[in-house]
This record gives structure tokens, sequence and C-alpha cells, in this order.
């Protein structure tokens, strides 16, 4: 007798302040997503949900609490995917990096860095960078 896994739909936060979620075709075909907001995250919004896809947010927006509630989704063992200008939120941003977050949560080792409208970030740290999709 085999094991049979049963793929299952996510529910999914959507947080981006320059394009709505329901853009993404695929995404909503295949899992339930929800438009986010900084104020939603801050009161609590993520624990409702699996997983956050982070589109581009305003550098000036996430505040400590953000910070606070993105750390307890990640240690509740959600996911997180992110866009190139969010990983200086998730990392702290090195010097001279492009369009980088003001309040950096600093939630993995390493730093983001480089980065222009036409160049993704890279992540340099000692040990492996962690599972996060740029």
């Amino acid at each position: 007798m085999g094991l049979v896994v049963q793929a299952q739909a996510a529910n999914v936060a959507f947080w981006s302040n320059g394009r709505p979620g329901s853009g993404f075709t695929a995404l909503n075909a295949a899992h339930t997503v929800t438009q986010v907001t900084t104020a939603n995250i801050d009161a609590g919004a993520l624990s409702g949900y699996d997983v956050l896809v982070m589109g581009h947010v305003l550098p000036a927006e996430p505040t400590a609490t953000t910070c606070t509630a993105l750390q307890a989704f990640l240690t509740a063992g959600k996911g997180v995917v992110s866009e190139w200008n969010n990983a200086t939120l998730l990392f702290q941003p090195a010097p001279g990096t492009y369009y980088a977050m003001s309040n950096p949560c600093n939630l993995f080792a390493g730093t983001a860095s480089g980065a222009a409208p036409t160049l993704a970030p890279t992540c340099r740290s000692r040990s492996p960078c962690p599972p996060v999709r740029w």
C-alpha cells in the first residue's frame, strides 16, 4: 500500500502597494488570495494565513509591530515569498542598496545588497541563505 499525498490550496496573504494580488491569475486559480495591508499585518491578520507573498512595499511603511508579526508568522512555520525590495525587510540592507526598507526587521542572518531597477539582490551570509525566494 502506497502513501497518497494530496495537494491542498493555501490561504495566501498578498502584501503589496504596487500591484493587487488579484492580478496573479495562476496564484488565484490554485489558492485563496487576500490582499493585506501593513495595518492588517500590524493588527495580527497573518495568523489566518499559510503563506505571505510580499510584493513591492513602500520602504517607510513597515514598523516594529510589522517585524514582530512577521517573526511570529515565520516562527509558526508559515511561508514567505518576497519581491526583491522586501528582501531588505527580511535581511539587513547593505550600504547603498537600492530602494531599501527604512526599518529592516533583520529576521535572517546576512545582508541584502545591490539591487537596482534591473538587478536583483544577493544574499551574503556565512551560512547558506534561508529558503526565501527573490
